[in-house]
Order: C-alpha cells, then structure tokens, then sequence
C-alpha cells in the first residue's frame, strides 16, 4: 500500500517538480511571471471549474470553510508558544506563518486530485479562499507590524485576490442554476487542466533557488509544526466540526502539506526572512514526500 502511494500519487508530483527544478537550473526562468500566471490565471480557473461542479453543498462548503481558520488560527496559538522559547524570539513571525500558511495550491490541487479524484479538488478550493485570506489579513499585519508596526494594506490585498472572485461567481452561479455558456466554458476548462503541470513546474523553479543558511532552529521548529502538528490538530477539529468521510480525510492530509509560496510572497515583501522562507519551503517539501505518504496510508 504505502509503495502504490509512493509511485502513484507522490513520485509524479516530485517528477514534475524535479522537472521544473531541471528547467530553471539551465533556463534560470522568468519566475515572477510564472507566478502571476498561477496565481491570476490558472488557480482562479480551476477553483471557478471545480466549485461549479463540485458535489458540496453551501452548508459543507461553509463548514470547510469555517474549519480552515480555525485550524489556522489553533496553529497560530501554537506557533506563538513556540516563538517564546529564546532560540526563537526574533524569529517569531517566520514561524508562525510558515506554520499556518500550507502549499495548498500548487502542491495540493495535484496531490490532492492524484490520491483522492478531481472531483475533491472542491473541498481544496474553499481552503484556498481560506489561506489566501489568511495570506493577505494575518500575514500582512505580522509583517506590518514587525516592521513598521501597522497594518496598513492588507484590505487592498485582499480585494486583488482573483480566486475570490472566481470562487464568489462560481458560488452565485449554483445558487441560480445557470450554467456559463460553451464559448466561455471550454477556455475556463481548458486553464483549468494547465494548472497542475505549470503549478508543479513553477514549484520546482522556485526550490531550485533555496540557499543554505543558519536558521536551523526556526526551520526545525516550522518544520515540525507544518507537518507533524498541523495534521494532528486537524484530526482533533474534524471531529469538533463533525466532519466525516472522504471530506476529513481530505482536509487531514491536507493539513500535512508544506509550506506555502505565499510565505516568500510575504518575505520579499518586507524584505524580512527571505532566505529562511525559501529553505523552510524547500526542507518541508522534500519531507513532505514521506510525511504526506504516511498520512495518506493513515486516513484510508
């Protein structure tokens, strides 16, 4: 079993990862663009394509919804226990978002869609909403606040976030019974198949520039909390919440995944941790190939 999941869901994420690492080590690509394409084209596509067809219900997609900050939130708890230990104290920031913000994009649509069926990339879209939020309201005013100690901006990243209002026209079209017209569905259809292959490939870009560093005990101490902690807490809250079935298995694995991009985002940003990020990023990936087989093996 844990060997099927090794070559069937796990080994072709990695290759495609590899792939993109490959790619940027000759062609040393155009990564912001890349990024731009996944975040304002291909994630809103697939998030708008997949709720639109998704066999949720508004009350399981609020449901969903609802447990994804509080997860996020009970890691940020958790997170900030950590952060008082003295290794840690000027380093508190970077830790509790690389605890709380998780690769559910480019990293958890295709795993996600590999282990479980396409058809549950719709639970993965509310949590998106959920870290994209979380993203550009929490992160931003822990990185305001380390900073300059405001938390100006964050509604105005907010409101550029495009996958909310993908998922918002998705959400209003159900509710209205309607159904986009052919001429736009087949382009909507066709950017959301692209997104795995171009989300993996840019993945793998991204972690061929991860540098070593000497932040060792900020990056143990993400890297426990993302992969070992966050799935833990999520066990506990899917029973909380009552969720059930495929749904929790889902949302537990998912709770598993590595560290966002969106915490370089943030880094480059305020031009704070950036190369902590990116090695925080790079370590939980590479470990994620084990953690994420367990987990998987676990929940069937």
């Amino acid at each position: 079993m844990m060997l099927d999941i090794l070559q069937q869901v796990i080994l072709p994420i990695f290759l495609l990862i590899g792939l993109g690492a490959l790619i940027e080590r000759i062609f040393a690509l155009d990564q912001p663009t890349l990024s731009k394409l996944n975040f304002y084209v291909f994630v809103p596509a697939l998030s708008f394509v997949i709720l639109l067809n998704a066999e949720l219900s508004a009350a399981q997609m609020g449901t969903v919804g609802l447990f994804s900050l509080a997860h996020a939130l009970a890691l940020f708890a958790v997170a900030g226990g950590v952060g008082l230990l003295p290794a840690l104290r000027a380093q508190r920031t970077p830790v509790a978002l690389g605890a709380m913000l998780y690769n559910i994009g480019n990293y958890g649509i295709p795993l996600t869609a590999l282990a479980f069926g396409r058809e549950q990339v719709g639970i993965v879209a509310i949590v998106i909403v959920a870290q994209n939020l979380l993203t550009f309201t929490l992160g931003i005013w822990l990185m305001e606040r380390r900073v300059r100690g405001t938390a100006k901006g964050a509604l105005l990243g907010m409101v550029k976030l495009p996958v909310l209002y993908a998922v918002a026209l998705a959400l209003l079209l159900r509710a209205l019974s309607v159904a986009p017209p052919a001429p736009l569905r087949v382009p909507l259809d066709y950017l959301a198949d692209g997104l795995i292959p171009l989300a993996l490939l840019t993945l793998g870009a991204q972690l061929a520039r991860a540098k070593p560093g000497t932040d060792s005990a900020a990056l143990v101490a993400i890297t426990g909390l993302r992969l070992l902690i966050s799935p833990l807490l999520a066990f506990l809250l899917v029973g909380l919440f009552d969720i059930t079935g495929i749904t929790a298995r889902v949302l537990i694995v998912a709770a598993g995944f590595p560290v966002a991009v969106n915490l370089t985002i943030l880094a480059a940003e305020y031009r704070r941790d950036e190369a902590l990020a990116a090695r925080a990023i790079f370590l939980t990936t590479l470990l994620s190939a084990a953690t994420v087989a367990v987990l998987i093996l676990l929940v069937r």
